[in-house]
């Protein structure tokens, strides 16, 4: 019963960590994510350290295995070795005769989360009896009490170890309820968010959607409605996102969106925008024949009037396009899937490929300003800079 206030404190942190848990997750990649999260269980870890109860000089008990446990069940192995690593640390500088038995211990918790989470992974959600399940894995911890001297690992389980396994029984299985439902709530949004055929920002279609309606419709099609893609990449991008806003850039592009709508038939697939930014959009077969002045055209729509931003400011954009040839399902297939696959600092090219001839547009070609794409960003912040008020 003494570490019932452990117990109650570790539960308390725990309902902060899972609020925390999703928070983080949704709003950072990856990686960043683990790392912030590795770090915050880490630090329950060592509060939970830093007023345990003393068995013997050298031997604390503590329920600091509950946040390390947590951290390989569902923090992945960046987290969880993040936490650990503290955890680890802070017992080793306590020192004593319980520190081999006590860094064991951990080691074992966070490899039982990490094998469990593993084993669970496909069980959405997991359930009462996964949870519990979770709860005596993570007893296994109390087995690294063979490394104390024999009559402390005797006393430890005569005295403490069935009141720890009562504990983690109720603290862990609680505690793994709380991250599973964070973890849950969050791959709903993931799959409503994937669902969504439109980008609800920028009014803009997901590449996947227009993959599908694109190659069905080529499958279909004998009347020419897909001979070809144009891609749309706006200059200096990444600084108008930054001076701009994610909200305004949003803005930005769902009314380059509404200019391109005049030059989409009503039976083509809407317009669309790839993971790195760029927009799609298709062109039937007149558009192919026609080519230099559909781009022309498009060029002329995107760049030659202003956009009206916040407070009255215009701002001028530009563009590089680049086309593709598609006269096949499989060309197109390939085409979008190089288009789905292409990362953000590989569009960053002044390249402007015509269908059925490629004519590169060299660096050498274009205005002394804008050579590299350093250049068409510092042009993009000027244009923002620069943005004229109506007077």
């Amino acid at each position: 019963m003494l570490l019932l206030p452990q117990f109650i404190g570790s539960l308390a942190l725990v309902a902060f960590l899972s609020s925390l848990y999703g928070m983080v997750r949704i709003r950072m990649r990856p990686s960043r994510a683990q790392t912030l999260l590795g770090l915050a269980f880490g630090l329950v870890a060592m509060l939970q350290m830093s007023a345990p109860l003393e068995m013997l000089p050298g031997v604390i008990l503590d329920m600091r295995n509950v946040p390390i446990a947590l951290a390989g069940a569902f923090l992945g192995w960046r987290g969880a070795l993040l936490c650990l690593g503290m955890a680890v640390v802070t017992r080793a500088s306590i020192g004593g005769i319980g520190m081999a038995s006590g860094i064991m211990g951990m080691i074992i918790a966070c490899t039982a989360g990490y094998a469990w989470n593993r084993a669970t992974l496909s069980l959405q959600p997991r359930r009462v009896t996964q949870l519990f399940g979770f709860g005596l894995i993570v007893s296994l911890h109390m087995t690294a009490a063979i490394l104390l001297p024999w009559e402390v690992c005797a006393a430890f389980f005569a005295t403490a170890a069935l009141p720890m396994a009562l504990l983690n029984l109720l603290s862990v299985p609680i505690a793994a309820a709380f991250l599973e439902h964070e973890r849950v709530r969050m791959l709903m949004e993931e799959r409503e968010g994937a669902d969504r055929p439109r980008d609800p920002q920028t009014g803009l279609a997901r590449l996947s959607h227009f993959r599908r309606e694109a190659t069905a419709l080529a499958r279909g099609d004998n009347n020419g409605i897909i001979a070809g893609l144009v891609t749309i990449r706006l200059k200096g991008a990444r600084a108008l996102r930054r001076s701009l806003g994610e909200a305004m850039y949003a803005q930005l592009l769902g009314a380059m969106r509404l200019r391109l709508a005049q030059m989409v038939r009503p039976e083509q697939p809407a317009i669309a925008v790839t993971e790195d930014g760029r927009i799609v959009m298709a062109l039937d077969f007149r558009q192919v024949a026609e080519r230099n002045q559909v781009i022309t055209e498009i060029r002329r729509i995107l760049s030659d009037h202003a956009y009206r931003m916040m407070d009255a400011a215009e701002l001028r954009i530009s563009v590089s396009l680049q086309a593709h040839a598609t006269p096949s399902v499989q060309e197109l297939e390939e085409t979008l899937t190089a288009l789905a696959l292409q990362r953000p600092a590989q569009a960053a090219t002044t390249q402007c490929a015509v269908v059925g001839k490629t004519s590169s547009l060299r660096q050498s070609d274009l205005p002394a300003a804008r050579k590299n794409v350093r250049h068409d960003r510092l042009f993009a912040a000027a244009n923002v800079l620069f943005a004229t008020k109506d007077g």
